[in-house]
């Protein structure tokens, strides 16, 4: 279950020119769910409306339904993102996130320009999964985690800078449990705004990271989108079909006639595919893709349509798109 928890930030680090690390803690934070491993767990933020307040949500209704309800002045901006880390603090559970700063005039939202100016003390809410009231069962699915590669040989991720929090954190975890891939190989690739944004990441054995930054004004996930192509057509295993599948008509939906973000993964269709009959088989290839929603969707082309993986070895999210505000 997600509730809303009030949180204080407890510290900020400029980790480079696009990203901020920020420490949250505060007593409500004590019931975050901190079961390990977090892979690419998703929370949501929010942030001071334009009174600069965070309105009281009761905790026996909807947080969701209250937050709608809220005139529009008052309503406080809400974005997601992916749980960077989770320690345990002098103060109690202190709970980190990786935000993304957008320096190119029109692309930061509300939370960017929050983030880039947030001080100790600054209060938002997060809205998080908590503890449960008994263990869950191993290998259960948990809610906000969509990377479940299973029993695969081989792991491929791939994302722009709003996918490196998650990224990371999916290395790590993976790299913590040393004896559950020690036969898996993993081939990485991050998109990034300039190379100042590289970043240090914790590997498994094994596994390889290649770095890209936009020059020239690329638009997000080009390089991406060939860098996967060149990846599939060099390895062994993978051909290219020469007539495009008609399995694959992979589209943003849309909701009140306004496009919304692509999130195709093997227990969950947007576009309402039929994932009932999907196996997943030993000894394949896990692919994890997300980042600007456009770049995501060509990407699913490619690997369903072009060089037919199968749905059920794929995880695909749009964590933003191009035309709105990134954060």
């Amino acid at each position: 279950m997600y509730q809303p928890m009030r949180a204080q930030v407890s510290q900020t680090i400029r980790l480079s020119p696009n990203f901020v690390r920020i420490y949250f803690n505060g007593p409500e934070l004590a019931t975050l769910d901190t079961t390990m491993p977090i892979f690419d767990r998703r929370i949501k933020v929010l942030f001071p409306n334009s009174r600069g307040e965070i309105p009281e949500f009761h905790p026996l209704d909807s947080w969701y339904q209250q937050w709608q309800e809220l005139p529009e002045s008052l309503q406080p901006p809400m974005r997601s993102y992916s749980i960077r880390d989770i320690q345990q603090g002098e103060t109690g559970v202190e709970l980190v996130i990786d935000f993304v700063l957008h320096s190119k005039p029109g692309a930061q939202g509300p939370a960017g320009s929050w983030a880039e100016a947030a001080q100790v003390g600054d209060t938002v809410v997060i809205v998080g999964p908590t503890s449960p009231a008994e263990p869950e069962a191993i290998g259960e699915p948990r809610p906000g985690i969509e990377f479940q590669p299973a029993i695969a040989s081989e792991i491929v991720l791939v994302g722009d800078e709003t996918a490196l929090p998650a990224i990371g954190r999916i290395l790590e975890d993976l790299s913590a449990q040393d004896d559950t891939v020690s036969n898996v190989a993993g081939m990485v690739f991050i998109e990034v705004p300039e190379k100042a944004d590289y970043q240090e990441l914790r590997c498994p054995p094994g596994f390889s990271v290649q770095w890209f930054h936009r020059e020239n004004h690329q638009e997000p996930g080009a390089q991406l989108i060939q860098a996967i192509t060149t990846f599939l057509g060099n390895n062994v295993g993978i051909q290219k079909s020469q007539t495009p599948s008609t399995a694959d008509k992979s589209q943003s939906t849309t909701l009140d006639g306004v496009t919304e973000l692509v999130w195709e993964t093997p227990t969950y269709s947007a576009a309402g595919y039929d994932i009932t009959d999907e196996v997943q088989s030993p000894g394949r290839r896990y692919f994890w893709i997300a980042g600007e929603s456009g770049a995501v969707t060509k990407i699913r082309r490619i690997l369903v349509r072009d060089f037919h993986i199968p749905r059920s070895d794929v995880a695909f999210m749009g964590y933003w798109k191009i035309g709105r505000a990134m954060g």
